[in-house]
């Protein structure tokens, strides 16, 4: 009787258990967000990953631009694919064109070439 009693409040406490852990049903989403694992500072020099923590034009690297009026235009800064009116920390992507992005830094709109050769 003892075992049988002590088998059900073991069948219950670990169903009750595992339904407390899967009802949390929260979910981390990293989108968005700088990996932890990459250093912020690296020898003399800040790390910009991404357009997070950009303070000025030179801090960004355009990497690639693709022209599509159909399905608007992206371009690859930082690592990062952006959109027109994307907007990241204290930048906002203004405008794709196929010789560079026009950005607004801290409320000043500045370009960035895109140098094919680089």
């Amino acid at each position: 009787m003892k075992n049988k009693l002590l088998s059900l409040f073991v069948f219950i406490w670990m169903n009750l258990s595992i339904f407390s852990i899967v009802s949390a049903g929260e979910v981390y989403s990293g989108q968005g967000k700088r990996d932890p694992f990459v250093p912020l500072v690296t020898g003399d020099r800040a790390v910009t990953r991404g357009m997070y923590g950009v303070e000025t034009l030179d801090d960004l690297v355009l990497e690639g631009v693709v022209i599509d009026a159909a399905h608007g235009s992206v371009a690859i800064v930082n690592g990062e694919i952006v959109h027109e009116g994307d907007v990241r920390d204290n930048i906002k992507v203004v405008k794709i064109q196929s010789n560079g992005v026009l950005f607004e830094i801290n409320e000043l709109q500045q370009f960035k070439p895109f140098n094919k050769d680089e």
